[in-house]
């Protein structure tokens, strides 16, 4: 497909440093130092371990701190230095890691982009208003963070979110073993009158919370996903078999209602039979006001009010590799591109007439239609997303026009290409990809293309384990008695290296 719109151009970048800043003299001193150079090397690393010596890596580790990265986003200048490349945007320009994004969403504005990352940080980036006049890369820098003590397992935007109107800027926040928090996205509520010259605004402080408790244990329950309704008064929260609904301005309150996925717990049959069990770890709901879920064990519920009203139907998602032929365990998984480990994603097209349904380790995206949902229509292939790691996908509604697409399916891959499926639900059978973007080295979490369609915001990110060099060379001196240590010091009497963790990550922000 010939598209000269989907020629990207990379405006905005996590990548590139802020040019003339102290962390980037710091960057060049250092290179400079030991002559090392960034070229045709993987643009996570400025160069492998063991080229040169401890004292050199130690250097290098300190530059890729995260905390060193925080800046004044007012203070930012266009790094000059940078190439300019509309067919391929990842571009030789200086780098700065984060870590690795596990998630990003565009706000209903489409002014802000909105992500969390495996350091338990969530973070505001709005989008430059000038971006379409750009012509090299800019330093992207959060405008506000905040880092959590627990991992935060969803979020979710205020449905009327506005840039200028302070008060509408709200985020709810699924924490472990926290309270459901609603926090300001973008101002600081406990210090609103203070400037922050050295770095972003520190948004920790919440404006409300919510309960969801369990009433047999008194443990505190913390959601896998969240939704609001379209008016904004409630929203939905998804845990273990179960759906809750609260009411936003009942503040450090439990539910106003539930609604359990299995009628019934006592039963062997869970419910004799009807509903369904699982974790609910995605939710959506249509501009028809029909809501979605998926689970990880690979169940789909729709019901109807935006959730608040009757149960429309449930269906299991494929478990047969071949006709007549059923498969289980690794088998199953391996023998067809259908068959994932659980569903991450759900998410209805613009017209609310087709639901499509993301797996992980699954390279299909499964498309169903609403008015026959127990069969498919088609699926998309080729996502390259046999990965633990959850990677997201993102609708974009591109008109009916000449063609008459209606929307196009945009989704990364562990190849960090981001791939685009035109009017995929016009199609049967098995859909390959109409145009593939090179955009990142690492896996693509994440991809919001803009309800404008001038732009693309797209999370990168990966996280490696390195096995220690002498983990089993050298002989454990003190008394062990053959025990483990807890934190995997000892074991079998010989001393072990920790496995280090090492992660890295990107925003980049494109124009098509």
């Amino acid at each position: 497909m010939n598209d000269t719109r989907l020629q990207p151009r990379r405006v905005a970048s996590t990548r590139v440093l802020p040019k003339g800043s102290p962390k980037e003299q710091e960057t060049r001193e250092v290179k400079d130092r030991y002559g090392i150079s960034t070229t045709d090397q993987d643009p996570g690393k400025y160069v492998n371990k063991t080229d040169v010596n401890p004292g050199v890596m130690h250097a290098l580790e300190n530059e890729e701190s995260e905390e060193d990265h925080k800046s004044n986003p007012g203070d930012l200048q266009p790094d000059m230095s940078s190439p300019n490349d509309s067919t391929n945007p990842v571009s030789d320009s200086p780098i700065q890691h984060v870590s690795c994004f596990a998630e990003a969403q565009l706000s209903p504005d489409g002014s802000t982009i909105l992500t969390t990352s495996y350091s338990r940080a969530f973070s505001a980036y709005p989008i430059p208003s000038d971006f379409l006049d750009l012509r090299d890369t800019q330093p992207l820098t959060p405008y506000a963070s905040f880092t959590s003590a627990d991992p935060i397992r969803a979020f979710t935007p205020y449905p009327h979110f506005n840039l200028y109107a302070s008060s509408t800027t709200l985020v709810l926040l699924s924490q472990r073993d926290q309270h459901i928090r609603l926090i300001n996205a973008l101002w600081s509520i406990s210090s609103a009158y203070e400037s922050h010259p050295s770095g972003p605004v520190d948004i920790s402080t919440k404006v409300a919370s919510y309960k969801l408790i369990c009433p047999l244990t008194e443990r505190v329950i913390a959601p896998y996903s969240l939704a609001f309704t379209y008016d904004g008064s409630r929203f939905l929260a998804g845990s273990e078999n179960l759906i809750s609904v609260f009411d936003v301005e009942r503040t450090n309150e439990g539910p106003i209602s539930k609604l359990p996925t299995i009628p019934s717990t006592r039963n062997k049959r869970k419910g004799g039979g009807v509903g369904f069990k699982g974790c609910v770890s995605t939710m959506n709901i249509s501009n028809e006001g029909v809501l979605a879920v998926g689970t990880w064990s690979r169940r789909v519920g729709i019901y109807d009010s935006e959730g608040l009203g009757d149960t429309i139907t449930s269906f299991p998602l494929p478990q047969f590799s071949l006709p007549g032929q059923i498969v289980t365990g690794e088998a199953m998984r391996n023998s067809s591109p259908l068959i994932g480990t659980g569903i991450t994603s759900v998410k209805w097209s613009p017209c609310s007439k087709y639901l499509y349904i993301a797996e992980r380790k699954s390279d299909a995206i499964l498309i169903y239609d609403i008015r026959n949902m127990r069969i498919g229509v088609s699926y998309l292939v080729g996502r390259k997303a046999n990965t633990n790691q959850r990677l997201g996908f993102d609708l974009w509604d591109a008109g009916t026009g000449e063609e008459g697409v209606g929307h196009e399916a945009w989704a990364g891959g562990t190849d960090g290409n981001v791939r685009v499926w035109r009017g995929p639900h016009l199609k049967e059978g098995a859909v390959e990809a109409d145009k593939v973007m090179k955009v990142s080295e690492d896996p693509v979490a994440s991809v919001c293309v803009h309800h404008g369609g001038g732009i693309a915001a797209v999370a990168s990110g990966r996280l490696d384990v390195e096995k220690p060099e002498n983990d089993s060379e050298t002989e454990n001196d003190s008394k062990s008695d053959g025990k483990m240590e807890i934190k995997g010091r000892m074991l079998g009497g010989k001393a072990y290296a920790r496995p280090r963790m090492r992660e890295r990550g990107a925003l980049d922000i494109l124009a098509l």
